[in-house]
Formats: structure tokens, C-alpha cells, sequence
């Protein structure tokens, strides 16, 4: 298994460290009760952290408008750069973990992980809902949790 092999880093500071599945809940009504549901991810702190930005990575195939084949998450927040949402030395774990909520909520227009997603998600949305359904269902809570505590 992918993560059991990266979790198993000597450095503390260049560990995976696994955070507890985020129950997306409702953000201004957006989201219908087929949507809410659970994912696992992993954040990867760099040697030059809070300098830079930690990596979020979720399952390799993840399927998110803004989360590329291997399970990075692209989103300006965990950039480094001069723009008012890109990240600094100063953001909050906080901050970082509500960004990726957020993201996961309302992907972002401006950093698709490809091509095929982004039109897939501007074009077809019949076909984006469904496949979000499928991951959905396929991610639930219970399992993911019990997976969780197995790692831990």
C-alpha cells in the first residue's frame, strides 16, 4: 500500500502525516446530501517548512477538477508566490486544512490538474456529478475510518 510506504519516514518533519478523514459538510447550501462524504489525505511537510508550503496528497487517481494523476492537490493556497491566496511562512495548520476543504467544495476555475478535467467539469456536468457520485459512494466514512485507525 502506497501510504503505509512514505508514512514509514525516519525525519519528522519529512513524515506523511495522515489526517483524520474531513466530513464535508454543507458550504451555503451547495451541496446536496449525495455529496457529502469522506476522503483521506496526506500532508507532506518540506525540509524548509512553514517556508514552503506542505503537499497535499490524496489516493493516486483521486478524481477532483484540481487533483493531478498522481493525487497532488494544485491549489494557489499550497503555492508559494506573490498573489493574495498564495501561501506564506505565516498561514495557520488551520487555514491549510480549511483551504483544502474549500477546494474540495468549490474547485478552482484557475488551477485544474488537466485539460480532460477541466472540460469535463465546464462542459459535461452531468457527467462530473456522476463520477463524483461514484467516488462518493465508493469513499465511505466507516470503511475509510477503520482504515485509518489501521495505519495509525
Amino acid at each position: 500500500m502506497w501510504r503505509q510506504e512514505r508514512f514509514e519516514a525516519a525525519d519528522y518533519i519529512n513524515q506523511i502525516v495522515p489526517v483524520p478523514p474531513v466530513h464535508v459538510e454543507r458550504f451555503e447550501n451547495r451541496l446536496q446530501r449525495e455529496f457529502q462524504s469522506c476522503q483521506v489525505f496526506y500532508l507532506r511537510f518540506p525540509d524548509a517548512y512553514p517556508f514552503e508550503p506542505p503537499v497535499c496528497q490524496f489516493e493516486p487517481g483521486f478524481f477532483h477538477p484540481n487533483v493531478d494523476e498522481a493525487g497532488i492537490l494544485n491549489a494557489p493556497e499550497l503555492r508559494r508566490g506573490n498573489g493574495s491566496r498564495n501561501y506564506t511562512a505565516t498561514c495557520r495548520m488551520y487555514d491549510i486544512l480549511h483551504h483544502i476543504v474549500f477546494s474540495m467544495v468549490f474547485p478552482d476555475p484557475y488551477s485544474f490538474a488537466s485539460s480532460e478535467l477541466k472540460r469535463i467539469f465546464l462542459t459535461q456536468k452531468e457527467v462530473f456529478e456522476s463520477k463524483v457520485k461514484r467516488q462518493v459512494r465508493e469513499n465511505d466514512p466507516l470503511m475509510i475510518q477503520e482504515e485509518f485507525e489501521w495505519e495509525t
